[in-house]
């Protein structure tokens, strides 16, 4: 959702006068320059009264006293122009234009930037003013270029920015007195290039601005870049990171109590926590913001505060009262001419209309939206305005009209994913919430009788960012760094290291300290992962082309190499509905069969079903069955007949049924499902495709891998849960004496280092890892393995993040992590579960063998060794699979009375391409 836009800051840089030290302005009294203004208007001298007026100007700009400060400059302005001094007045007027900007008051600073540069083209044989006539023209650019991408017209203001930033750069020279102003026209190509849809080179710029600012101790200038990256992360839905920059900027002002730029922090920090959901805290930076916004007479805060406040009222179901503050927010927008403010409330207020039944009124005012958005160049609002009008035009029962428009929706949605910038994660984050249109496509095309081109919609839905992955020949990071970026990243990892051995310290001496620690470890985990993103965006070669991939279309589905013995299973979890499809392929032809299942249950209550059910199960409580039976007979029951005599079941989870153990689920029989078929799952049948395009790439056929039973730190060890583990020695040397492979390294103990496996483990197909894991609930890519450490090696600490496993280049067709959780982490709409396997995928392993559940050390390991025996034994008939291997083992151990419960044998999961190895 898009509420926050900026007013571009211009921050008023001032170089030292030919006539005068800025560093005695600086110190002078507001009495002493009006001493001198009117010791020069008694001496009736124009040039001096105009040079006296100008200080004057400058020191109320640098309080930001901007009426105080125009009013001054309007003087000097004049003065000159009495004095004849027409070269004065460019770089005059350009400040001049900059300040109404400031001010708000665009035709003004369009007239005194415009009138500027049009002095200039006429000063041949005008005697010099203070400072070059580049320099005002820069400066007019830059005002130019702000006004254009404030009105929406992007091309042009790049185009001006450019020729600013030519202009500066030829004044500084060799030298380094204008990088400040370089900065400022960094800053705002670093505005303007997101609002086109390419954050990209938008963090390119503001990051350069940035590195200047922070280099010339320019705190003010560093509080509004910060600002300006602090939206582009918000855009992007990275609302930590931006949450992290809004706060830094908030702190700069208000220790110089600059009340109008702590109202835009207040505002946009309001936004994130909205984005949130948390609306009591939003509503409070609101009207804070607001308060601020009337004393300074911040028109454009006000409305988008006002524009907030209607989005948490309508989120709180107060549809009356978010209809009267958007109507008050849209009235200052007409009245201030703000296309792209008109353009936001109209879509927000065809959001309250849909949501109370009220379409006709919706469809029109989201037309409107669409024209504006459409006409200003707002990539992001027209896809936001095209989905909010699909949904009405639905409603309506326009079919035809809402599928035509929510494929706009999704084109336009698609070419903005490619300018995400940063890392993969900033890629995930962007896309997290933008599933509705796929999704109410399928339901629309359902009901045209069209399951072929529904399940393509669905599918493109999921598993995107991991597709463009998948799909990708991209650099690898670390081999492009410089070695100052190889240094500072380093040392931002050291500062992740010590502040985790502080709270590893803090945990066992149950000290009073943690809290602020976590903070510590938050603040600590911001900076590095900007820093990240900052590489990425710094080396294009390292990034994922987003929507480059090739999305199915039924020719595609029909070609896919599905086994004959194997029903895939799709589900679709959309806002109102659970939709199942299913996809067979006959055993004596190749044609696919698809059939589609709407369920009865709706989300809400089939969330709850899956939450109390996985609990049961994985806290190993008696009373399951009767959930386990329900579960079945919602979710599978209705496909029961097609799925008679099927060998295997490969699930197509959605949302919260990643959570849900389908091999536990019971039939009216009492049969658990795996009792019939063995199960896997995957990502997306995409993601399906492009690893088995894969396939024949690999390198590092039958090889393996395993650590078993690290050496685990004193500190670690003082915690109950994370003792040492002989079994996993035991599963380890077990597994290495029964796996039939060409080539094996076996790590026990303290030969377990994290430092082997990052050194080794890239050049084996199977890698096993018995150890501890330790799920983030709060960030999962910081969920970790537990290795040996490496004394005085911050990069190897013993603690394999999720992170650092993305930042590798595997080659493996199986990773099996035997430890807790290692299939949990953060459910991410679309992309499934953010979190370990979600990172070996990303570093280029094939399939998962990963936990639902914290697990027993004993039972799993018996399962381990059951499994490999299993996959040894399954290699020599056809069509052997992992999934089979895995059935076979889990039923072995559940004749074991110990083990008969579903906690001990149903926790671990088979996710990715199902081969034997």
């Amino acid at each position: 959702m898009l509420i926050n836009r900026c007013i571009f800051i211009i921050v008023l840089l001032l170089p030292t006068f030919a006539f005068a030290q800025r560093e005695k302005e600086q110190t002078r009294s507001d009495v002493n320059l009006n001493d001198g203004a009117q010791l020069a208007s008694q001496m009736n001298d124009s040039r001096l009264l105009a040079i006296a007026y100008y200080q004057l100007g400058h020191f109320y700009s640098d309080r930001n006293l901007f009426r105080e400060a125009i009013a001054s400059y309007e003087k000097s302005k004049d003065g000159f122009e009495r004095a004849g001094l027409t070269r004065d007045e460019v770089y005059v007027l350009a400040d001049l234009g900059a300040l109404y900007f400031i001010q708000e008051d665009y035709k003004k600073a369009r007239e005194c930037s415009e009138r500027s540069l049009h002095i200039s083209e006429g000063t041949s044989g005008v005697p010099a003013g203070a400072f070059p006539d580049d320099f005002g023209k820069a400066r007019a650019l830059l005002t130019l270029g702000d006004l254009d991408t404030h009105d929406g017209n992007y091309d042009q203001a790049v185009q001006k920015l450019q020729n600013s930033l030519a202009l500066y750069g030829r004044l500084n020279g060799s030298g380094s007195s204008y990088d400040l102003y370089i900065a400022g026209v960094y800053g705002a190509l670093g505005r303007a290039y997101p609002e086109m849809g390419d954050s990209i080179s938008g963090l390119v710029y503001l990051n350069k601005a940035l590195d200047i600012a922070e280099h010339h101790s320019d705190k003010r200038l560093t509080a509004s870049l910060r600002n300006d990256i602090g939206y582009l992360y918000l855009e992007q839905e990275d609302y930590a990171q931006a949450s992290a920059q809004f706060s830094e900027s908030l702190k700069i002002y208000e220790a110089e109590n600059n009340k109008r730029e702590c109202g835009r922090e207040l505002l946009n920090l309001g936004v994130t926590e909205q984005r949130r959901s948390n609306y009591d805290d939003a509503l409070r930076y609101f009207r804070r913001s607001i308060e601020s916004a009337t004393i300074t007479g911040a028109l454009d805060i006000q409305i988008a505060a006002y524009e907030g406040i209607g989005v948490v009222l309508s989120a709180k179901k107060d549809f009356p009262g978010a209809t009267e503050v958007l109507n008050r927010g849209l009235t200052i927008a007409k009245n201030t001419s703000n296309k792209t403010r008109q353009t936001e409330l109209l879509w927000r207020l065809a959001q309250v209309n849909y949501e109370t039944g009220n379409y006709a009124q919706s469809i029109t005012l989201a037309e409107s939206a669409v024209d504006l958005a459409r006409a200003s160049h707002l990539p992001k609002l027209t896809y936001l305005t095209l989905t909010t009008l699909g949904e009405s035009y639905a409603a309506q029962r326009k079919y035809d009209l809402a599928v035509e428009t929510l494929k706009q929706a999704v084109r336009q949605l698609e070419a903005l994913r490619d300018q995400v910038a940063g890392s993969d994660i900033e890629t995930q984050l962007f896309l997290e919430d933008k599933v509705a249109p796929y999704y109410l496509l399928a339901d629309l095309l359902i009901q045209r009788d069209k399951p072929f081109e529904a399940i393509t919609y669905a599918e493109r839905a999921k598993g995107r960012v991991l597709l463009d992955v998948l799909s990708e020949d991209r650099s690898h990071l670390t081999g492009v760094l410089t070695p100052g970026e190889k240094e500072r990243r380093q040392r931002l990892n050291r500062n992740i290291s010590e502040v985790n051995e502080e709270i590893r310290k803090a945990e066992v001496n149950k000290s009073a300290t943690l809290d602020s620690l976590y903070l510590r470890l938050d603040t600590a985990r911001l900076e590095a992962q900007s820093f990240q993103d900052a590489l990425f965006t710094a080396h294009p070669k390292t990034r994922i082309r987003s929507g480059h991939t090739d999305m199915l279309d039924r020719l595609e589905i029909e070609s896919l190499a599905l086994d004959r013995d194997c029903a895939y299973l799709e589900y679709v979890v959309s806002k109102d509905h659970v939709s199942l499809f299913v996809l067979t392929k006959g055993k004596s032809t190749d044609k696919l069969k698809l059939n589609f299942y709407p369920l009865s249950a709706t989300p809400n209550e089939l969330a709850q079903k899956v939450d109390r059910f996985h609990d049961r199960l994985a806290n190993q409580h008696p009373d399951y069955p009767d959930d386990a039976r329900d579960l079945y007979s919602l979710l599978v029951a209705p496909a029961a007949d097609i799925l008679k005599g099927v060998d295997t079941l490969c699930i197509i989870p959605d949302g919260f049924l990643w959570n849900l153990p389908f091999q536990a689920l019971m039939s009216s029989s009492d049969r658990f499902l795996l009792g019939d078929h063995a199960i896997s799952y995957l990502p997306s049948l995409s993601v399906f495709r492009e690893m088995s395009r894969n396939e024949s790439n690999r390198r590092n056929a039958n090889s393996l891998i395993a650590f078993g039973n690290p050496v685990i730190g004193k500190d670690e060890q003082g915690k109950a849960d994370l003792c040492p583990l002989p079994e996993a020695e035991n599963e380890v040397g077990s597994i290495a004496k029964t796996a039939r492979v060409e080539t094996q390294k076996v790590f026990i103990g303290r030969d377990a280092s994290e430092k082997t496996f990052k050194t080794l483990a890239p050049s084996f197909s199977l890698i096993h890892l018995a150890t501890h894991g330790v799920l983030d609930n709060r960030n999962p890519l910081y969920s970790h393995l537990l290795l040996t450490r490496t004394e005085g090696d911050v990069e190897n600490d013993g603690l394999l993040e999720a992170r650092e496993i993305m930042d590798m280049k595997l080659d493996a067709d199986l990773a099996v992590l035997s430890a807790c959780d290692t299939a949990n982490g953060r459910i991410a709409p679309g992309e499934g579960v953010m979190g370990m396997s979600w990172a070996f995928f990303v570093a280029g392993t094939r399939s998962m063998l990963v936990s639902q559940w914290k697990v027993n050390s004993s039972s799993t390991s018996q399962l381990m060794v059951n499994f490999y025996q299993q996959s040894d034994i399954l290699r020599h008939k056809s069509g052997s699979t992992n999934a089979r291997a895995l059935r076979a083992a889990a039923l072995q151990l559940m004749k074991d009375d110990r083990y008969s419960h579903p906690f001990f044998w149903a926790g671990f999961v088979l996710i990715g391409v199902n081969q034997t190895q």
